[in-house]
């Protein structure tokens, strides 16, 4: 049997984290703007608002899997997360085009793909067998 630990490292952590805060160098008291260019929490006007850059087009993915295993799904390359046995889920936020579907279980006895997926607003992806 153990004994319970001590609060020690705890606060010789949580000393040395405060240490670092208080003299990290971003942070430096009595540091003088540049005259150059005066930061903007100390002008007293505010710049106005650069235009927001255009949003690019965004899909939303149906995936439904009619098999008795979780699939994980993969687009181009990324991992995007995975779909219950005998489940649907919509993966949203996928930038519009022509992403490559790729589908395993878990420990890869079965895949899908890689499918080209047409993902102009909405698109769909059966699994199945």
């Amino acid at each position: 049997m153990t004994s319970n630990p001590t609060a020690r490292p705890f606060i010789v952590g949580a000393l040395l984290f405060l240490a670092l805060v208080a003299f990290w160098p971003g942070r430096a008291r009595g540091a003088s703007p540049s005259p150059v260019a005066p930061s903007p929490a100390l002008s007293p006007v505010a710049a106005p608002a650069a235009p927001a850059a255009p949003k690019t087009a965004r899909c939303e993915l149906v995936v439904n899997n009619r098999t008795p295993f979780r699939a994980l799904i993969h687009l181009d390359g990324v991992y995007w997360g995975w779909v219950g046995a005998q489940q649907s889920f919509t993966f949203r936020g996928i930038p519009a085009g022509d992403p490559i579907g790729y589908a395993t279980t878990q420990y890869v006895e079965y895949s899908w793909g890689p499918k080209t997926l047409r993902c102009a607003g909405q698109a769909s992806w059966d699994l199945s067998f």
